[in-house]
């Protein structure tokens, strides 16, 4: 790209914000995410973006979870398949992101490295928004917080604006889409009286085969089925306590992991699998109860949660005449106590978390097909993880957020020490076959230091800096992670002394509010310390995958900006987009040397930008229009130039895609959303997944409600 292309586009960039509106009061929404406190998105010392549940159901009518964050600057959502979406927020995923719904937290012990699905089993229509803080956060949010936290809302309970009694609403939600010919459903309804108010609601979701864009077209084995229900119970014990109830289930059937099977395509050059197939099954859990209580007189809110998530992956497989099935299950008991009370010293926060992780499993293998007349051969120590195993997370923290000048100066200042314990059980130690058992513990304190200036009194102009720890624990997975990696590698457990993982982050950035302008900046660098990496052992596995062993070797940086401006050209004209850049180094196995060594970071997302027009025609008719470009990832890692089966030689190509969408409301009640995806067929791949993304792709989507 030129520079004066790059200049160009700089000009241009604007906030991707809620497009239910373009006021300039939308910056002044209240987030909780960022400080554990309500506080204006637009006076945290974070860049933080909020996703609404219209922007999930009629504006951008995303399909998925990860789907809804794709616009985000910063982030970038790979795809190992199709029910696999994993995000990439400032150069980490999945588990160095640290995921909650409503504050409870979804990583487990058992989240494997890399791209993943896990975050695709929270069921997006279930939600009233999802709040993304990017940065390190480990003093508030412990092991796991270092791109970023992600905080799925549920929705509430609603209440009569009256006093007249029972009051009953319903809703009723379908979105059809012609590039997978999927089908999503859902209907919802609830009550409420007085003091108290209920909540539930059922979605079905049925995909099919993705086509892709160009000659590409259909890729077989992409569909899945997925049904969930949720249920929320609220009631007020007296005007200043509250219990809250919420019990969910998410299940998804049959999704495949295309790109390592034969149903794989060629694509700019990459491989083809030579598994016969390769597909899972998910089930997802979460029951909680929450009692708050507000306390006036001392000016505190005080929350106390207990929760309970299950978590089974069931997974098939077969090549080289020889199937197997996995089973794991990760059962989390969490109890998280939480204070907040404004003092002489600023509002302080204080809190303690523990959480424990029940883990089991299982794998069995067959010689042919185990659905066609296959022969049990026998049945493994473990399962993809060790079998009857055990780990505990223990967190002590404190904050304090005070205003050292009123109304100019706020400081936040931050320590939390946590504790953890994992306990494994009945292991295959280094794949050999030989039952093992090990224990092990780590603790460690992080603390975190941010400062934010007003520029003027409505204190929507700022500018902020901090300076943030994270880390990262080693989980049951790291420890006896029995499974297939990138391409052709296979990890095995081992026993050593494995230790934390630790992070350093430091950013400047601030927000910006001047008459029709507005937005946000920042940049960053977080510093690599001992980081885990695999690395190869000398010996192969049956199938001829290299057995690869885990090792604390790897440091290394990531450092980036992301811009953010919006301008409303007229009161019912929005011109708005974003620009995000990233590089990074880090020591990585180098397959062609066997050595440990300093290179790209993987999978590191490309110079993306968004440029878009939001036009509210009238109160009820909206226009909208999208160009996404991201640059060619060519400078990738020796690991990511390895991983031929998902990243074609030389890198990821670049693409620009257009979209055009549009709703009108009718009766306040009723919203039809229809829109144009990709307009020209662009055939495409985000860098480092499976399967390439839909060609042109038409949606509409029609939300009804009672209320």
């Amino acid at each position: 790209m030129t520079s004066k292309a790059t200049i160009l586009i700089i000009l241009f960039t604007g906030l991707i914000i809620n497009a239910d509106t373009n006021k300039i009061t939308e910056l002044e929404q209240m987030v909780i995410t960022a400080t554990a406190t309500k506080k204006q998105i637009m006076q945290v010392p974070y860049l933080l973006d909020i996703v609404s549940a219209s922007q999930i159901q009629t504006t951008e009518m995303s399909e998925t979870v990860p789907e809804a964050l794709q616009y985000i600057p910063g982030i970038m959502v790979q795809k190992t398949a199709t029910g696999h979406g994993s995000p990439y927020i400032r150069g980490f995923t999945s588990r160095n992101n640290l995921f909650m719904i409503d504050n409870v937290k979804l990583n487990n012990s058992c989240f494997r490295s890399g791209p993943n699905e896990y975050w695709n089993t929270v069921d997006p229509f279930s939600l009233s928004g999802i709040e993304v803080m990017k940065g390190t956060a480990g003093a508030l949010y412990g092991s796991d917080a270092i791109g970023g936290v992600v905080n799925a809302l549920t929705v509430n309970p609603r209440y009569s604006d009256s006093d007249e009694g029972l009051y009953d609403y319903g809703r009723a939600y379908i979105r059809a889409a012609s590039a997978d010919s999927s089908f999503i459903g859902r209907a919802e309804g609830g009550m409420s009286e007085n003091n108290w108010g209920i909540i539930a609601g059922v979605t079905t979701k049925n995909f099919n085969d993705l086509r892709a864009g160009g000659s590409t077209g259909k890729q077989p084995k992409t569909g899945y089925e997925e049904v969930d229900y949720d249920i929320k119970f609220a009631i007020d014990l007296s005007p200043s306590q509250s219990i809250t109830m919420l019990h969910q289930n998410v299940n998804q059937d049959d999704v495949w992991r295309t790109h390592k099977t034969i149903y794989g395509i060629s694509w700019e050059g990459t491989d083809i699998g030579s598994e016969d197939y390769r597909y899972q099954d998910h089930n997802r859990t979460l029951s909680y109860i929450r009692y708050q209580a507000n306390d006036l007189k001392l000016d505190s809110e005080f929350t106390a949660t207990v929760s309970y998530q299950q978590a089974d992956q069931n997974t098939w497989k077969m090549k080289n005449e020889k199937s197997e099935n996995s089973w794991f299950g990760c059962d989390t008991t969490g109890i998280q106590l939480k204070l907040n009370s404004y003092t002489d010293y600023g509002l302080l926060t204080i809190g303690t978390d523990y959480y424990h992780d029940n883990v089991d499993s299982s794998k069995t293998t067959y010689s042919g097909d185990q659905f066609n007349g296959g022969t049990f051969l026998s049945e493994a120590i473990q399962g993809d993880v060790a079998d009857d195993s055990a780990y505990d997370t223990f967190d002590v923290y404190l904050q304090d957020d005070i205003a050292v000048i009123e109304d100019f100066i706020d400081v936040i200042a931050g320590i939390r020490y946590s504790y953890v314990y994992a306990d494994i059980g009945k292991t295959d130690l280094g794949g050999t076959g030989v039952e093992g058992s090990f224990s092990d513990n780590w603790d460690k304190f992080t603390g975190n230091l941010r400062t934010i200036i007003y520029l003027d009194d409505s204190k929507l102009s700022n500018v902020y800096a901090g300076i943030s720890q994270g880390f990262r624990a080693p989980n049951i997975m790291d420890l006896s992670g029995l499974i297939s990696a990138r391409t052709d590698e296979f990890n095995v457990p081992q026993p050593e002394d494995i230790k934390a993982e630790n992070f350093l982050s430091y950013e400047i950035g601030g927000h910006l509010s001047y008459g029709n302008l507005f937005g946000q900046a920042a940049i960053y660098y977080t510093d690599i310390d001992g980081a885990m990496v695999s690395t190869f052992s000398g010996e192969y596995t049956d199938d001829d995958e290299k057995i690869m062993e885990m090792s604390n070797d790897s440091d290394g940086y990531v450092w980036g900006f992301e811009v953010a401006l919006g301008y409303n050209i007229l009161e019912n004209l929005l011109l708005h987009g974003d620009i995000a850049w990233i590089d990074g180094k880090q020591d990585i196995y180098n397959s062609l040397t066997d050595q440990i060594e300093s290179d790209t970071m993987s999978r590191l997302m490309p110079l993306t930008v968004h440029v878009g027009l939001r036009w509210d025609i009238t109160q009820k008719i909206w226009l909208s229009t999208l160009v996404t470009h991201m640059n060619k990832a060519d400078d990738i890692s020796l690991s990511d130039q390895a991983d031929t089966q998902r990243i074609p030689e030389g890198g990821t190509p670049a693409w620009t895609r257009l979209d055009v969408k549009g709703g009108m409301t009718f009766d306040k009640n009723i919203e039809f959303s229809v829109g144009c995806e990709n307009i020209a067929d662009v055939d495409y791949r985000i860098h480092g997944s499976g399967n390439n993304e839909a060609g042109i792709n038409f949606i509409a989507a029609l939300n009804i409600t009672s209320w």
